[in-house]
């Protein structure tokens, strides 16, 4: 017996042998296990894709965003109950990918943004106000147009 089959025996564990009866049979059951799995991925995927053409024969896109919100505020409660492990990015993201739809939905907008245009004497004028409003009087520093 090597050294590793004696470090292993202390462990309960029995290494295989190359070529044994015991090791080919671990094998095969191996092969059987990951037939198994494959097997179920398949019949998962067929059953998910019967499961979406139903849904989208008898859903009805005005309860998209409903829905959305619905199952933003049940996630929400399942983590809040542990139920669901936050881990990583992946909640948030859900979350703001179903806030999105349901916005959408609504006929809201998911992001904004603002576009200004602004002459440098008003810029000038306004930095003004606010230097006099922070700091009380008249400000004797003047500001350079450029």
């Amino acid at each position: 017996m090597s050294t590793d089959q004696k470090a292993a025996s202390k462990k309960n564990l029995v290494m295989f042998e190359k070529g044994s009866d015991r090791a080919r049979e671990a094998g095969r059951k191996g092969g059987r296990a990951r037939a198994a799995k494959h097997a179920t991925a398949r019949v998962n995927t067929s059953a998910l894709a019967v499961q979406l053409t139903q849904l989208q024969t008898s859903f009805k896109r005005e309860a998209l965003g409903p829905a959305a919100a619905a199952l933003c505020v049940a996630l929400i409660v399942r983590v809040e109950l542990g139920e669901i492990k936050v881990e990583g990015k992946d909640l948030p993201a859900l979350l703001q990918v179903l806030l999105d739809i349901t916005r959408l939905e609504a006929g809201e907008a998911t992001s904004q943004s603002v576009v200004a245009h602004i002459s440098s004497s008003d810029a000038i004028a306004r930095l003004k106000v606010l230097r006099e409003t922070q700091l009380g009087d008249e400000v004797e520093t003047e500001i350079v147009e450029l």
